[in-house]
């Protein structure tokens, strides 16, 4: 068997795991929403996802490359099967509560964003050059993918069966994987080669360079706000769902969106949008998701709320990969990794403030100002919406697509992208 073969097998266990892994991410996310009925504690779940992220994203570059990659990406799912097997046995005597939902996401996230780094670069350090693009695309399927999977399945086996067994195939699908990756041979790191440690005054020497940049700021802000957007439907749209209708049907409307951004990166990888004007399409493209956004949930038919998923996560990733192009072409080589880090974490930051925002502003502002206003006013608003707290999300989401459509106007009407400045 071919090194090349074997990194093949520890990416495919990965995209079991991940499979599993997503099937528990939305039972858990119903689960805790039942608990309570409050977004607040459905976006703080999100929000300690991110939360191990934005702090070990630094330190995971030199963990990985001081330590072996293959121990790592074994560890990380030894892990998860360890807090799974503590949350099946909490669900079995009905003793689960939101805490523990809470420190499950912060540690399986910490080490899964040293497994994923370990993965991306054994790609890097393995795979011969004329073969990494079909690795890389394998990658990215291997999140893609789940996303269309998992919801329609989990939602489907958690209105008739026990989210206790959900949990124990996410064991199972993690067994697979550390068994798959055991088949890895890995050559012994020299740490004579090991990278050097980034100091501080280095990182603060690019921002600084950033900051006169401005073109690539504006091209921040325009994915930061699609993200906003993004990030606000993944807090609302399952609680929406679930008031709607059913855990099934909440499941298949996430998939929708998995399904938008797994033809979105089949398109990029085999059609790239080479004809496209980058400067152009990422404002107006940031335009047109917060008017698909504004006028799309003027009704609550779930065929709508399905629809918007899917231009949004279709849409998404031409933007981000169109920004990291014009990023690439303005910075010298030499600094492209530390600002790029300083990029992703600025982006991971913005959506932990809104899931930190988006749930006590529904939860304690919106929905108590609504449940003192008349039912007369209640008509002139959105009068389809009965509930409340559905009321008080959907509004939200629609200011959000109305701020979002003047943002994307005013960068493409001043031309904010016009005139990149690729001297540095």
């Amino acid at each position: 068997m071919t090194q090349t073969t074997r990194v093949a097998l520890v990416i495919l266990g990965q995209f079991v795991s991940q499979l599993g892994y997503s099937l528990t991410g939305f039972a858990f996310g119903v689960l805790l929403f039942k608990m309570s009925n409050r977004v607040t504690d459905l976006s703080l779940l999100y929000f300690f996802q991110l939360l191990p992220v934005i702090l070990i994203i630094l330190p995971s570059g030199i963990i990985v490359d001081k330590f072996s990659r293959k121990k790592i990406i074994i560890l990380s799912d030894f892990v998860a099967i360890s807090f799974s097997l503590f949350l099946v046995y909490k669900l079995q005597h009905h003793d689960l509560t939101k805490y523990p939902l809470y420190l499950y996401v912060v540690v399986c996230s910490t080490f899964a964003t040293m497994q994923g780094l370990a993965i991306t670069t054994l790609v890097g350090i393995t795979i011969p050059q004329d073969q990494r693009s079909k690795f890389n695309i394998f990658l990215n399927l291997r999140q893609a993918i789940p996303r269309l999977i998992a919801p329609v399945f989990a939602g489907l086996w958690i209105t008739f069966y026990s989210t206790a067994n959900l949990v124990i195939i996410d064991i199972c699908t993690s067994i697979i994987a550390i068994s798959l990756t055991l088949l890895l041979s890995e050559k012994p790191i020299v740490h004579e080669n090991r990278q050097k440690i980034v100091s501080f005054k280095e990182y603060m020497s690019c921002v600084k360079e950033l900051l006169t940049k401005t073109s690539l700021l504006w091209s921040l802000a325009c994915v930061s706000f699609s993200l906003c957007s993004i990030s606000l439907m993944g807090v609302y749209i399952l609680p929406i769902a679930l008031m709607q209708a059913s855990a099934a049907v909440a499941g298949n409307i996430i998939a929708v969106g998995g399904l938008g951004a797994l033809i979105a990166g089949i398109l990029i990888a085999f059609s790239p949008l080479k004809k496209l004007k980058i400067e152009n399409f990422i404002p107006l493209s940031l335009s047109f998701q917060g008017l698909v956004l504004f006028f799309g949930l003027l009704s609550p038919h779930i065929f709508f709320i399905g629809l918007i998923l899917f231009i949004y996560f279709f849409i998404n990733p031409c933007q981000r990969g169109f920004s990291y192009t014009l990023w690439e072409n303005a910075i010298e080589e030499n600094k492209y990794g530390k600002i790029l880090s300083i990029k992703g974490i600025t982006l991971q930051l913005v959506g932990a403030v809104i899931f930190l925002i988006a749930g006590p502003l529904i939860d304690d502002v919106i929905t108590p100002f609504l449940n003192k206003l008349s039912r007369d006013f209640h008509f002139f608003l959105l009068h389809d919406y009965n509930n409340n707290s559905v009321l008080a999300m959907v509004l939200v989401l629609m200011m959000m697509g109305l701020a979002q459509f003047l943002f994307g106007f005013y960068v493409y009407q001043q031309k904010k992208l016009q005139k990149m400045d690729y001297s540095i």
